[in-house]
């Protein structure tokens, strides 16, 4: 190692990170600080992945707060889709005969029959009304917006033939 570098180490979470720097330039620290930063984020988005769980069964006496629910389908509908469309339909069974019969048909997984709040999504067919739908509410009923939206709804348009229920699938499977 010649004078020109120093070398260093960046100790996060148990992790040793060596990193070089040339010690002639003005914003080392700010480097420093900045790499600190980048990695601490990188950290944290790793830390978050961690908290999945697949739970196979559920205490029928705990029950989803309204709240909660009310994040998740906020989410749900957030989920961004291939032209943000969200060419799906989410139901949300609380009624237990219907999930026992949905759990008789999804393999007897016995979470299905235990949770308090089963989504079933469910992929949408109609793809000509999920698009009008959709352009109508991103116009929010206005002619002029809608207008300005040609060029992306005939893009949209000239699509839909070409896509298949698969494809309507895919997208329930990205929004789980």
């Amino acid at each position: 190692m010649t004078n020109d570098f120093f070398y260093d180490y960046l100790l996060y979470s148990d992790i040793l990170i060596p990193f070089y720097l040339k010690s002639s330039e003005k914003n080392t620290s700010l480097f420093c600080f900045h790499f600190y930063l980048f990695f601490h984020k990188f950290m944290s988005f790793l830390a978050n992945l961690n908290w999945r769980y697949a739970a196979k069964q559920f205490d029928p006496a705990k029950k989803v707060s309204e709240a909660d629910l009310d994040k998740i389908t906020e989410a749900i509908r957030l989920t961004p889709t291939s032209f943000g469309m969200q060419p799906y339909h989410f139901f949300i069974v609380t009624n237990q005969q219907k999930k026992e019969a949905i759990q008789a048909a999804a393999w007897n997984q016995p979470q299905v029959g235990t949770c308090s709040h089963l989504i079933v999504m469910c992929a949408r067919n109609d793809l000509i009304a999920v698009k009008d739908e959709y352009f109508d509410a991103m116009s929010g009923g206005d002619s002029e917006v809608r207008a300005k939206l040609a060029g992306f709804e005939e893009m949209v348009t000239g699509f839909i033939p070409h896509a298949s229920p698969e494809w309507a699938k895919k997208q329930v499977y990205i929004a789980q």
